[in-house]
């Protein structure tokens, strides 16, 4: 198969834009850096009825009740991915995980019942049926792994019952702790 110019070229930016993103792999990555940028010049897809997401950390996982963050999505303009990721799900076990969004200040964003934004977790469809149970509710996932494997989740944002946000896939693990 032969590239043509064109695709030589985007190929390029897209290496570069990666490169200068500081991201490789998903993995890692406990940068936490604000935006001076205004509100005007923020990536479309990070406004969110009426509130607008941070330019580079839109959405975080932490364990519930901790500061420990355990999943973080590095945002890269018209798209993001999950660091810190693959979710280590034991099996057996339920685990509970405080979902924040976040501002351009990098501050909480307020959500969970009684405000305007709340959230679904779907395995993608890709993902082998029957590995974890997930259940959501003011602002916390509770996710219980059933069966070893692997696959990814769909994070939604909702208002008013419909879904305003879909995140890009976050992969997950589930298995037996070492």
């Amino acid at each position: 198969m032969e590239i043509d110019r064109r695709q030589y070229l985007l190929g390029l930016g897209g290496v570069g834009t990666v490169s200068l993103a500081g991201c490789s792999n998903g993995g890692g990555g406990d940068d936490e850096t604000t935006s001076d940028e205004p509100d005007e010049e923020v990536y479309e897809g990070l406004r969110i009825d009426g509130e607008v997401m941070s330019p580079a950390f839109p959405v975080e996982f932490y364990e519930r009740g901790t500061e420990n963050r355990v999943a973080q999505i590095h945002w890269h303009g018209d798209g993001g991915e999950w660091h810190q990721a693959p979710l280590e799900i034991p099996t057996g076990s339920r685990e509970q995980y405080d979902i924040w969004i976040l501002d351009p200040d990098l501050d909480e964003i307020p959500s969970g019942e009684g405000t305007k934004f709340q959230f679904e977790i779907e395995p993608t469809e890709e993902t082998p049926e029957g590995l974890l149970a997930v259940e959501t509710s003011d602002g916390v996932a509770t996710i219980e792994g059933l069966e070893k494997g692997a696959g990814e989740l769909i994070v939604h944002i909702l208002s008013d019952g419909e879904q305003i946000w879909r995140s890009p896939p976050l992969s997950f693990e589930v298995g037996t702790p070492e």
